[in-house]
């Protein structure tokens, strides 16, 4: 009867060790989602190569926020809350997902409010976190691949 009971132990410590594990993962992936709080400028690529820090594209700013600290351990502690404005006032939103397993990718759904315009960006981390480089995704866009750029979203100071 020892073995059985035995088992049951350690079939409980692994599924509490798997459990912990999965929080720690998560808080983790929340601790990253958090350095990329604050206010973005967008700036355009003047060649592919290098961001034109100099003029912004605009001046309206780009707000991202983490989800709150009690959230730190749910499972969506890994999404950021986008909001910001084109040149053109239309308000945009929606979600910036950081990739759990390699945390300098990131995907952004753009969402417009007074319309049914959709879009899709895949975004590169800088290792600093101060620059996020912005690309695009053809297929996922409602206005069609030309009316996005490559751009860069640089962190206010």
């Amino acid at each position: 009867m020892s073995n059985f009971w035995a088992a049951v132990v350690g079939l409980l410590l692994g599924l509490l060790a798997n459990k912990l594990t999965e929080y720690w993962a998560r808080f983790r992936s929340y601790l990253v989602a958090r350095k990329l709080q604050g206010k973005w400028t967008p700036h355009n690529m003047t060649d592919g190569q290098h961001i034109n820090r100099q003029t912004p594209m605009h001046h309206r700013l780009t707000d991202i926020k983490p989800r709150p600290w009690w959230r730190a351990f749910c499972s969506d502690s890994h999404i950021l809350d986008v909001s910001a404005e084109d040149p053109d006032g239309r308000k945009h939103g929606g979600s910036l997902v950081i990739d759990p397993v390699c945390s300098w990718f990131g995907t952004r759904i753009v969402l417009y409010s007074a319309m049914d315009e959709i879009s899709e960006q895949r975004i590169v981390i800088s290792p600093d976190r101060e620059t996020l480089y912005v690309f695009p995704v053809p297929t996922v866009a409602t206005l069609g691949p030309e009316a996005y750029r490559i751009h860069a979203l640089c962190k206010r100071g």
